[in-house]
């Protein structure tokens, strides 16, 4: 089974290649609650505790005042002391300004869930990326060449449309006995 990143936000940070060709992260983030933090789409800004430069260069136009966003490590529950809950208190240019409702340190591969605004209807603005990055079409490409690949977990999901491009995408690299979940 192969999980493909789709339409994940990540927290760009420094990182080196550990021994077993994983990325690991120079430094760690510590945030507190109540601390003042910036999330940015601006690809120049230097990562700190206070400054979350993120991969997606529209992310403002998802965000209003109000809002919660979620921020963690790469496959959390949101309750350990790597997960991050922060409100928007506004958005302006290239920058979300925030507001930590909990104290956390932020390590390894740290992405980013722009939480809904209401329980009972999805009324937020959803990201347009798309559902198979070009470097999950790649390591699909690569991995299958080696190995049979049963399955295909894609990530964020959101309509039928979803699992027909992957299906297509399955089907013209003669995948066509791969399922798609």
């Amino acid at each position: 089974m192969l999980d493909t990143t789709g339409r994940e936000i990540m927290v760009m940070r420094e990182h080196e290649i550990d021994e077993k060709g994983w990325p690991e992260h120079v430094n760690n983030m510590e945030v507190k609650e109540g601390q003042k933090v910036i999330i940015t789409q601006n690809p120049e800004a230097e990562p700190s505790d206070e400054v979350l430069p993120v991969s997606y260069p529209k992310f403002t136009s998802m965000c209003q005042e109000g809002d919660m966003i979620f921020i963690g490590r790469y496959l959390v529950t949101g309750s350990e002391d790597s997960s991050l809950y922060v409100k928007v208190d506004k958005v302006e240019g290239d920058n979300v300004y925030c507001t930590a409702n909990n104290h956390a340190n932020l390590d390894g591969l740290i992405t980013i869930f722009h939480s809904e605004r209401s329980p009972d209807t999805l009324n937020n603005i959803q990201n347009d990326l798309p559902i198979m990055t070009t470097e999950d079409k790649s390591n699909i490409k690569d991995l299958a060449a080696e190995f049979e690949v049963d399955f295909i977990s894609l990530s964020f999901t959101r309509c039928a449309e979803d699992i027909q491009s992957a299906r297509e995408f399955l089907d013209s690299i003669n995948m066509q006995t791969t399922k798609v979940q």
